[in-house]
């Protein structure tokens, strides 16, 4: 996944997933492989909307979550804002469904004020991540 000159790695020991973080902290690109994930990230998704996503997220509000595809493979689009301790986030994460039900996910979230500057790294992780077949 291409990331940003001078963004950090980082393992998240208890979900295997990796994690830049921008020089300030504040911006961060996860990527997540989720073996257990099934086979329709939207419904998975609306599924902890609401007993899970909004409970851990103050303020959170849906912005958008649709069904889409993503180099031919079926994947699920997600938007929206929530409260950090000092300023207001958003972000976005897609998840791509890979041919054994194995979830490739994507995840930016930024601060809202900043939101037009980083939206970008997502596009460009997106455009450039490379799946197994």
């Amino acid at each position: 996944v291409p990331v940003p000159d001078g963004w950090k790695a980082q393992k998240v020991p208890t979900t295997g997933e990796v994690a830049y973080i921008d020089p300030t902290g504040l911006v961060g690109l996860r990527v997540e492989v989720v073996e257990f994930a099934g086979s329709d990230p939207l419904q998975h998704w609306r599924d902890t909307e609401e007993p899970q996503t909004r409970r851990d997220n103050a303020g959170y509000e849906r912005v958008r979550m649709s069904r889409t595809t993503f180099r031919g493979r079926t994947a699920g689009y997600w938007e929206f804002t929530f409260e950090g301790r000092v300023r207001g986030f958003r972000g976005v994460e897609l998840a791509v469904n890979g041919a054994d039900n194995t979830q490739y996910a994507i995840y930016l979230s930024a601060p809202r004020a900043q939101w037009d500057e980083y939206r970008p790294v997502f596009d460009n992780a997106v455009n450039g991540i490379r799946l197994p077949d």
